[in-house]
């Protein structure tokens, strides 16, 4: 079974979230505390025909309501024959799987919506047959990223972040294929990109970008706004980011710094109201010996 992400529950304190807008239509408001974000803007996509489907989670005691919304919106609805049990995974975010019905709460459900009535049947079809392949396909994932997976089995945003590049060099980006603040509910295409330069994924992901453009050009450049951000990454779990940093060099500055409210590294580097990278690399005993990468993500295409 491919893996999903909820970001409604992520601890960040200081960014504040746009509305997404339809059509004068606050999708924000009519989906709150039902969808998460991410699912939200997904559901923006599929509406668009950017997207031929997608799979959300919603609570048992909502799926009534969640599915007369989604008929209303002319998409085709079909519910999992399972139950889905959440985890959380080092304090971030949560991920999904089948429930075990002898001793898992029997409150979550998936749901798997398109506009076509054979998509939506199909992607139930492919997970409840774990053909995880099928599954990423008609969600639109690229063969490549579908493949990398599979071969690592890597579900986690830092774990696939260590494998992404070599500790010692700090590498650019294209920021639409940055989904390191995905813990923060902070992205744009859905999936882990087979490499943070993968070609195929920059290609959707500037597909998604044209239609939050037109569609909602606030949400779109706040999105743009954060993605464009150098951020580390630990291997004990803790990744802060900023937007306001100075590069010159293998010399970074930064000015400001995001990251998870109730982490003890970024509580006690965000006091600070200028440092050098060094400075939170070697003179932090909370990741003094722990692994780490360095990412700056840009406009680069």
């Amino acid at each position: 079974m491919l893996y999903r992400y909820d970001f409604s529950n992520c601890r960040e304190q200081r960014v504040e979230f746009p509305e997404i807008m339809l059509k004068g239509v606050n999708i924000s408001q009519v989906f709150g505390g039902l969808l998460c974000r991410n699912e939200i803007l997904q559901l923006l996509f599929l509406l668009s025909g950017a997207k031929q489907a997608i799979r959300i989670v919603i609570r048992q005691k909502d799926l009534l309501y969640v599915r007369t919304l989604l008929l209303e919106l002319n998409l085709s609805v079909e519910r999992s024959d399972f139950f889905a049990v959440s985890r959380a995974v080092r304090g971030h975010y949560y991920t999904y799987k089948k429930a075990d019905v002898s001793k898992d709460n029997k409150e979550l459900v998936f749901l798997y919506v398109s506009k076509r009535a054979k998509v939506s049947l199909e992607l139930k079809k492919s997970e409840a047959e774990e053909d995880s392949f099928k599954f990423g396909k008609l969600l639109g994932y690229p063969s490549c990223c579908i493949k990398k997976y599979l071969k690592t089995k890597i579900n986690q945003i830092g774990d696939f972040i260590m494998i992404s590049s070599a500790k010692s060099k700090i590498q650019t980006y294209p920021f639409l294929n940055n989904v390191a603040l995905g813990i923060f509910g902070i992205r744009v295409i859905s999936h882990f990109p087979c490499s943070l330069n993968c070609r195929n994924s920059l290609k959707i992901g500037k597909q998604y970008a044209r239609v939050l453009e037109e569609i909602d050009y606030n949400y779109f450049k706040f999105l743009k706004e954060e993605l464009k951000s150098l951020v580390v990454v630990f291997r004990s779990g803790s990744l802060i980011y900023s937007k306001k940093f100075i590069k010159e060099g293998k010399n970074i500055e930064i000015k400001e710094l995001q990251g998870d409210g109730q982490d003890p590294l970024y509580i006690k580097m965000s006091k600070r109201k200028s440092f050098c990278l060094n400075d939170l690399i070697k003179d932090n005993s909370h990741v003094n010996n722990v692994d780490y990468r360095v990412f700056v993500f840009s406009e680069i295409y």
